[in-house]
């Protein structure tokens, strides 16, 4: 990540400041309602007067006026409360003066990473929420990115996601994918120079140690072994100019056929691998704990919208864009 990135705008706070009373009622009350679940109850005026600091009338005309123009359908009831029925999210954001969503993904080098993106692209394209889609390689770049403010949301396996906010308080995993839509089953192997027998027991592992994923995978499925860094794209590379012998591997990462390579792949033999690389299978979704905004419009996603276009991208039926 480039030094001189600046951080992006807080999702949960307004990039512009409002200028009149009607202004400000309207940011606060599109921002409390971008928060607010689907069928949940909205505060009443007088919270919402003294926490935007506004009058009552001016909150009463920015709840009208939203309700005219069809941005939100709200249903009062009686001793009760006035309850959320629908938003158009887009519009509120716009309102409220958010700023464009930072979306920070792996590298889009395998098919599945490339149907990710796309999937949440056209997910946020549908609600109306601005986006900028970046990419970063290793999950620490992305956790980090996130702290620091360089983006909104980070993309990664569950694996590695479930270890981060473990040591994390300030991130929180808001959205979790069923397995394959971050690894396809089955997909992640060993490819070496020769074929296992072959390569012996006296071999140079490959490592990208700026992947929790592939250094966990690697140590497990080769524990006690001579381990080379490499990154994990020159891994091809590598094994060709004998720099390594063998490396775990995504079989599904793009622009490599192993036959043309002259290179020998076999599935993942330690238990301990196998299944750790049945936990990094899933897809997490990231966002800092305090960002109430993102949060909001990550429970409106459709999960199965967004995974019928990955498997449109995986399949070639699908045009990727990201």
């Amino acid at each position: 990540m480039d030094a001189t990135v600046r951080p992006v705008p807080s999702a949960s706070s307004p990039a512009r400041v409002a200028e009149t009373p009607q202004q400000r009622a309207m940011a606060g009350v599109a921002l409390t309602i971008l928060t607010t679940d689907i069928g949940s109850r909205l505060p009443n005026v007088d919270k919402f007067r003294s926490s935007i600091g506004v009058g009552a009338g001016t909150v009463q005309k920015a709840l009208q006026d939203m309700q005219q123009n069809g941005w939100v359908t709200l249903d009062p009831k009686p001793r009760q409360g006035t309850f959320l029925i629908s938003r158009r999210s887009g519009e509120l954001w716009r309102i409220a003066g958010l700023p464009t969503l930072s979306v920070l993904l792996p590298l889009p080098n395998s098919w599945e990473f490339q149907g990710l993106a796309t999937g949440l692209r056209s997910e946020l394209d549908r609600l109306g929420i601005p986006s900028t889609f970046l990419y970063g390689h290793g999950s620490e770049q992305r956790i980090t990115a996130l702290q620091n403010g360089l983006a909104h949301i980070a993309v990664m396996s569950l694996g590695a996601a479930e270890r981060w906010t473990a040591k994390h308080e300030d991130i929180s995993m808001q959205t979790v994918l069923p397995p394959g839509s971050y690894y396809a089953a089955e997909s992640v192997l060993v490819m070496a120079r020769a074929s296992r027998q072959e390569v012996g027991e006296d071999i140079r592992i490959g490592v990208d140690r700026m992947s929790v994923d592939h250094t966990i995978l690697t140590k497990a499925e080769f524990p006690d072994h001579k381990y080379v860094e490499v990154s994990y794209a020159q891994v091809p590379s590598a094994l060709n100019r004998g720099i390594i012998d063998a490396a775990v591997w995504h079989r599904t990462a793009l622009g490599l056929s192993l036959d043309d390579q002259g290179l020998i792949a076999w599935p993942l033999e330690q238990p301990a691998s196998r299944t750790l690389s049945e936990g990094i299978n899933s897809a997490a979704i990231l966002v800092k704990t305090t960002d109430q905004a993102t949060k909001g419009v990550l429970r409106e996603i459709d999960v199965n919208g967004l995974l019928e276009i990955q498997r449109g991208v995986v399949a070639g039926d699908v045009m990727p864009l990201y």
